[in-house]
């Protein structure tokens, strides 16, 4: 038996040991952050792109339990990623890594075995700046075509493409290591390079048939320079049998080793800080690889912490020898005994590459601490069950420890939320230790902490029943822990601050009492009970008033169910219980008194006074009316003992009124019966009942159209009721009547007119209609026009107006007729009338109702003016021509154009003086006469004389001192007058040509100016630029060997007075600095020492004789 479970375990760890021993890949993670995920230190990256399939061809692996040789990264395939991991922990062979995405291929793969077909293609591209000079990429390619496909045409195609400075065109430089053979399956396998070949058929954690050992791809490149990098991998020939790339994560860098900075205390526990009086600290420097060389790295020291104050001050630079990797600094911490806040050491480190404004660089922070006893504890006090916090803020790195753990929150934390009890009625005093401790166990400090806790004491107030209105005394229960203050609050808003206060309550209730107080040890408390408050008894009985005869019933209500009554009528009556009922013989005032006590004593008393009233009568008279006629109705009622305070009519026609005095129409003949209902003050009631005939009323009603001045209008009677039993009456409305049915009338005046018809029947009810009349207005018609000239098309303008009191009354259309057989319907129409006859115009003007009414006038067209003679000009260019004009009268106006038609007006009169110009050019000008009639226009010519075409001639443009001699000339000097040369120095000459020396280096504005045989002026410019050179002899290498031969490294110079010299190794550090013009360096350090053979930078600063200052830079070869 305990054999079968020893296997049935070792089948299990083996079974455990086979899934978990293999690559594992994952699929969803950001493209983005899975991408930046695969470069490391030293560059910086832009325009990162894919086109890949990323949902199935790319995805992060975890390799650190399987064959690949690499930790993690991302894999990039020609099929699906996910069959690149081995889940089922088969043999390679067993399972088919194949999958066709139905992707393009990729030309520039194509293009690497002429024009191979791809298929599938996984390409990732970006911008890349390094800040060394080679970069790197390390990789595995692995393939599930081993090795079946070795040697064939079916070879899966990779590379990774580099462009940029210094490479001409695309390199792949995914090569076999030491060769520039691009690494595939043909090239990678047991025959070719076969210690780079992995044989995978029997393995089972990754699933291609065979793979590649870790690769690194190198390129040399200038650091900071931009360059493309392209990486790619497609199927080749068909889309089966895919295969991958391994990309490592952080493998995409400068192969330059990368310094690293890390901040460490001085114990076990690896944390960044320090502790004062307990640890120290220390910044480990570590390259990323070995050194190459002997090497010297350069810090900046920064941070809050001061050296000599907060630790030992200690060297900026550290030196790792060949081959090795780490360097570690020690920082000794000195201890101030202070409280203050948390300090910090900040070590720098900057590469000597720089691009523009962006540093290679690290950083290192060491903190602080204080000591482990330089936060000390002050004694406190609380009281008994409040909350306080005890401790202080942790730091990191420690562990705390309270003891005892006695009511606190966390006896682990170094501040812990504290709570107490004290049942009294003494004070008593809890002790409590605060143990801290560094993680690594290396310093432990304990401090100690009193807390007086004081006794609180909670009170009784006694539960009372008390009636409404009447005080009651409030007092707790005696008590042991004197008190120095009393606040009451009695639950209604009042509050008292004695010890026994008296209190009463105006409304029933229970009530929550709160008592505050506040012992001697400022502990304060609250304490509560219930005050129950029972209804004072009471009656919402107000005065009643009943009528003689009537039966009065009491309800009254407040008073409980249990109350005692005894009520008391005023007449020798009496009752008890709540609601009784009274009969009064005889009306007169009452006093009645009702008494009630409740169960729990209280009484109270009311009296009131009831009222018994004498009744009322009702009366009223009507007289005759006709249909929709007011019907005025006389009351006539009779009071009792009391005033009448309500009357309400039923008019038997569905409408009532509650006015004493009432009228109303009846809108239908016929007979209605009328009744009158009265009430008093006290609620007696009376009614009357009369009969009302209503006779029927006539319906007046007519129509007529509206008219023009001067029309008859036909009014049509449409009153109701026979003409033989009616009378009917016409008013006009402007002063004349009519009694015919249906009369005729005419109206000599615009206006509205108010026509009334009064109808009468046989029963003398009548109706009034009144109705508006418009008579519309005759259109006044008039119209003007301005003579025109003959050619000019004249306008007509309408002035027609109709003038009617109604605003719908407006002119609605216009009829012209021009004389010559035209026509027109527009308001203000415009007409060409071909010469000058006379014509007769008349205009027919019809108003919105269809007035119409006419005018007639003449028209004669005015004849065209000659145009005006001009007069031209011609002057020098840049002037301004005067043109002059004459027309043939002195009465007309002379206008000047830009153009022979249209154009722009430029003026009005007989001259005109024209722009500027630069060329000649013509102008137009016509007459005008007062009437408007103008002329054709005329032409004239502005002439311009010819400008010269000259330039200046330099004997030189570029003239270095001392013999800086310049001889100036012009190109064509025929016909030049009042010649003058202003050299831009202050010199000056009316020679030409012309002959000047310079004084002193600049650069000069040469100005000349003349006039040409016409009189205009010339003027001309040039510049010249007067040089007085600095010369400096550089050597580039010299050898300080001791052999007489050039063993120093000097700078020969001409007009150089002062000079500067600092020299630099290869790691930026200032090894040689001089202010001697005269300077000789011999190839020795600051220390003294010789400096080894190699490449140093200098840096010149200079200033010449004129004060101005130039520097210089380059490379230093020495040589021993």
């Amino acid at each position: 038996m305990n054999i079968r479970r020893l296997m049935i375990c070792i089948f299990a760890l083996f079974i455990q040991y086979s899934v978990r021993a293999q690559l594992l890949v994952e699929q969803g993670e950001s493209v983005r952050q899975m991408l930046h995920a695969l470069f490391g230190g030293g560059v910086q990256i832009s325009n990162l792109s894919t086109s890949c399939d990323t949902v199935f061809a790319m995805g992060s692996f975890d390799g650190s339990r399987s064959q690949a040789g690499l930790q993690s990264g991302v894999i990039i395939s020609t099929g699906k990623v996910n069959e690149a991991s081995n889940q089922q922990g088969q043999k390679a062979t067993d399972v088919l890594a194949s999958s066709s995405l139905n992707r393009a291929g990729y030309e520039p793969l194509s293009q690497l075995v002429n024009g191979l077909p791809t298929f599938d293609a996984c390409v990732i591209e970006f911008d890349i700046v390094p800040f060394c000079d080679t970069l790197s990429i390390s990789y595995v390619f692995a393939s599930e075509e081993y090795l079946d496909y070795v040697g064939s045409a079916f070879n899966d195609l990779f590379a990774f493409f580099i462009s940029g400075p210094g490479i001409q065109g695309r390199r792949n430089i995914a090569l076999v290591p030491g060769t520039s053979t691009p690494v595939s399956i043909n090239n990678v396998n047991p025959d070719a390079n076969a210690y780079w070949y992995v044989d995978n058929y029997t393995g089972v954690t990754l699933n291609y048939n065979g793979f590649t050992r870790p690769l690194v791809a190198q390129a040399a490149v200038k650091p900071c320079e931009t360059y493309h990098v392209v990486i790619a991998i497609a199927d080749g020939s068909d889309d089966i049998l895919d295969s991958a790339v391994l990309l490592e994560a952080g493998g995409i860098g400068c192969s330059t080793p990368q310094l690293d900075l890390r901040a460490s205390s001085s114990g076990n526990s690896g944390q960044p800080f320090a502790t004062e009086a307990c640890t120290n600290g220390r910044f480990i420097c570590s390259l990323n690889q070995p050194a190459p060389e002997n090497s010297s790295f350069h810090f900046r020291i920064g941070g809050t912490a001061l050296p000599g104050v907060d630790y030992r001050p200690f060297p900026d630079s550290i030196f790792i020898a060949k081959g090795d990797s780490i360097a570690i600094i020690e920082v000794e911490i000195l201890a101030d005994q202070l409280v203050e806040d948390t300090e910090y050491i900040e070590l720098i480190y900057t590469n000597q590459v720089v691009c523009s404004g962006v540093y290679d660089a690290d950083t290192a922070r060491l903190y602080i601490h204080d000591a482990l006893n330089s936060r000390l504890l002050p004694d406190t006090s609380m009281c008994a069950g409040d909350s306080m916090v005890l401790g202080y803020a942790p730091l990191p790195g420690r562990t705390y420890s309270w003891s005892p753990a006695t009511g606190l929150a966390d006896p682990r934390a170094a501040r812990s939320g504290l709570q107490l009890e004290n049942p009294g009625p003494e004070v008593l005093t809890f002790s409590y230790q605060l143990t801290t401790s560094l993680e690594d166990g290396s310093c432990q400090h304990t401090d100690s902490v009193r807390i007086q806790v004081f006794p609180r004491e909670t009170f009784h107030i006694p539960s009372d029943t008390l009636c409404q209105g009447v005080p009651g005394t409030f007092r707790v229960s005696p008590y042991s822990i004197p008190l120095t203050s009393w606040l009451w609050d009695f639950g209604d808003g009042h509050k008292d601050t004695l010890a026994s206060p008296l209190h009463a309550y105006q409304h029933p209730g229970n009530y929550q009492i709160s008592l505050y107080t506040r012992s001697v040890y400022g502990c304060p408390e609250v304490s509560q009970g219930v005050a129950r408050v029972e209804q004072r008894p009471y009656i919402d009985l107000t005065d009643r008033q009943i009528c003689q005869g009537d039966t009065l019933w009491f309800q009254p209500y407040g008073a409980g169910q249990h109350d005692q009554w005894l009520w008391a009528f005023g007449d020798g009556d009496t009752a008890t219980g709540p609601a009784p009922a009274h009969f009064y013989q005889q009306p007169g005032a009452y006093p009645l008194r009702v008494q009630l006590r409740t169960p729990q004593g209280c009484e109270a008393v009311f009296e009131r006074e009831v009222q018994v009233w004498r009744p009322p009568r009702a009366h009223f008279t009507a007289g005759q009316t006709c249909q929709n006629q007011q019907l005025h109705i006389v009351e006539s009622s009779q009071k009792g003992d009391a005033q009448l305070s309500s009357f309400i009519w039923d008019f038997g026609d569905g409408n009532f009124s509650t006015n004493r005095q009432a009228r109303h129409t009846y809108q239908h003949p016929g007979t209605y019966q009328i009744q009158l209902s009265i009430r008093d003050e006290h609620g007696r009631s009376d009614s009357l009942k009369q009969l009302q005939r209503v006779y029927p009323r006539p319906e007046a009603d007519f129509v007529a159209a509206a008219v023009c001045e001067g029309q008859a209008v036909e009014f049509i009677n449409l009153s109701s009721g026979p003409p033989a039993t009616h009378t009917y009456q016409w008013n006009f409305g402007d002063g004349l009547y009519s009694q015919q049915p249906a009369p005729r009338h005419i109206y000599d005046t615009k206006g509205q007119y108010e026509v009334q018809l009064v109808v009468k029947n046989e029963g003398n009810c009548r109706d009034t209609l009144l109705k508006p009349l418009r008579v519309y207005a005759t259109p006044m018609v008039d119209f003007h026009f301005s003579p025109g000239c003959m050619g000019d098309t004249a306008t007509f303008f309408n002035q027609s107006v109709v003038e009617s009191p109604f605003p719908e009354d407006s002119l609605m259309a216009y009829s012209w007729w021009f004389g010559d057989g035209e026509v027109s319907s527009e308001r203000h129409p415009a007409h060409l009338y071909h010469d000058g006859e006379p014509y007769q115009v008349k205009l027919e003007a019809t108003s919105t109702q269809g007035c119409k009414g006419t005018a007639e006038k003449t028209y004669q067209a005015l004849p065209a003016p000659p145009p005006p003679q001009l007069y031209g000009d011609t002057v020098c260019a840049g002037n301004q021509a005067v043109l002059n004009a004459r027309p043939e009268l002195d009465s007309q106006q002379v206008y000047w154009y830009d153009r022979p038609a249209g154009g722009n007006e430029l003026g009005q009169g007989p001259a005109y003086l024209t722009p500027p110009l630069q060329g000649g050019r013509q102008y137009y000008a016509e007459a005008r006469t007062p009437a408007g009639c103008t002329s054709r226009r005329a032409a004239i010519h502005a002439l311009v004389y010819p400008l010269p075409s000259l330039r200046i001639v330099l004997s030189d443009s570029l003239l270095d001192l001392p013999d800086a001699v310049l001889q100036a000339g012009i190109s064509a000097p025929q016909g030049l007058s009042q010649v003058r040369w202003d050299f831009g120095d202050g010199g000056s000459s009316q020679q030409l040509p012309a002959v000047h020396t310079y004084q002193r280096p600049g650069k000069y504005r040469i100005r000349f100016t003349a006039q040409d045989e016409y009189g205009c002026p010339i003027q001309l410019y040039r510049l010249l630029e007067v040089r007085k050179p600095v010369q400096l002899w550089i050597p580039s290498a010299f050898s300080p060997n001791g052999d007489g031969i050039n063993d120093y490294w000097f700078v020969s110079h001409q007009l150089i007075r002062q000079l500067e010299v600092r020299l630099y190794n290869r790691w930026g550090k200032l090894v040689f600095f001089s202010a001697d013009p005269g300077f000789r360096w011999n190839g020795k350090g600051p220390d003294g020492k010789d400096l080894q053979e190699g490449v140093y930078m200098y840096v010149l600063s200079t200033v010449d004789t004129d004060g101005l200052p130039r520097q210089y830079s380059g490379s230093l070869t020495l040589l021993r």
